[in-house]
């Protein structure tokens, strides 16, 4: 397992994502199939300057590298967001207390069918007025 800082990148759990090899620079020879990976998400941009420990948010994403291509292309499928405690960086390593952040329920079934429902008649009242309109309700139905 390696960490990777990241900065300005929308990284969400249970999703395929797919890198250059270059994009892991400084661990690039520990890139390989079946290899965890925990992503710590910068506040701002460190490109001058190595990264103190302020500069991490407090929640991290972890991930397992799926396949290397022969184009180095990395195929990553992130798992579940991580909870940073005590973080410190020793030496230029990057330590600290991690955990599985438990999964946060927004909205209940009932809910979320609700306004899904909601959204899907706003959308068919859209189209309605539209020469494609009968092609796009296809799709929305």
């Amino acid at each position: 397992m390696f960490i990777q800082p990241v900065y300005n990148i929308l990284l969400l759990p249970d999703v395929t994502y797919y890198f250059k090899k270059d994009f892991f620079s400084v661990e690039a020879d520990n890139v390989k199939g079946d290899t965890d990976v925990l992503f710590l998400m910068l506040k701002n941009e460190t490109e001058n300057r190595s990264p103190v420990s302020d500069d991490f948010y407090p929640i991290g994403v972890s991930a397992r590298i799926e396949s290397v291509s022969d184009e180095d292309v990395v195929q990553v499928r992130t798992l579940n967001r991580i909870a940073i405690d005590n973080m410190r960086i020793e030496n230029g390593e990057i330590l600290g207390e991690f955990r599985e952040r438990p999964t946060v329920e927004d909205m209940t079934e009932d809910d979320q069918q609700a306004v899904f429902t909601e959204l899907r008649t706003a959308l068919l009242r859209f189209v309605q007025g539209y020469q494609w309109g009968l092609w796009a309700r296809g799709y929305i139905l």
